[in-house]
Formats: structure tokens, sequence, C-alpha cells
């Protein structure tokens, strides 16, 4: 009976140690550099959702064989495009640019 009772307080305590280990984990996770630079990414091609229909610019791209159709087509998006539009999606370009720069360099951190 004693060794039953035994391994049932082994038991919890070794559950409420798993609990502690996967929240410290968890948020390790949420606050680490690239998982935050990928929240922001995330949510400013979100906010861009507002002033770009992705769906009807993926519909009217030319082919992707064309490049010269597809300069011509992102030259005149550009010009066309409304100004948060330009500075939401440049934020979004020069976070990846951070990111993928992070990786590269091989640091431990910029890994997840």
């Amino acid at each position: 009976m004693e060794l039953q009772n035994n391994h049932s307080r082994h038991n919890e305590l070794k559950k409420r140690i798993m609990r502690r280990v996967y929240l410290l984990w968890s948020i390790r996770l949420a606050l680490h550099p690239t998982t935050l630079k990928l929240l922001i990414a995330a949510l400013l091609v979100f906010r861009s959702m507002k002033y770009v229909s992705y769906t009807n610019v993926i519909a009217n791209m030319p082919s992707l064989e064309n490049i010269s159709a597809q300069m011509q087509f992102a030259k005149s998006a550009m010009y066309h495009a409304h100004p948060m539009t330009l500075v939401l999606l440049s934020s979004v370009a020069w976070l990846s640019v951070w990111i993928i720069a992070d990786m590269l360099s091989r640091k431990k951190e910029a890994w997840l």
C-alpha cells in the first residue's frame, strides 16, 4: 500500500515539474526574438489586407515566365499603391531580411 502511495506521489510531483518545464519552454519560445519578428511581420501583412486585395493581385498578375511583364506589373502596382501599403509591405520586407540575416549569421539565438 505504501509503495503504491509513494508511486502516486512520485507521479504527481513529476506532473507538476513537467507542467513548469512546458510553461517555461512556451514562454521562452513566445519571447524569442525570431518569433517576435515573425509575429510582427504577420501582423503587418494582416494589416495591409485593409489596403490590398491579394486575391485580385494574384488574379491580375502576368505569367511568372514573362519577366518584363512582371517588372512592369510591379512598377505599376508601386505607383498606384496607397502610401500605407508601401510602408507596411516594405516593413515586412525589412523584417524578412533581418530574420534571414540573423539565421545566416549562424547565431544560436536566431533559431527557434
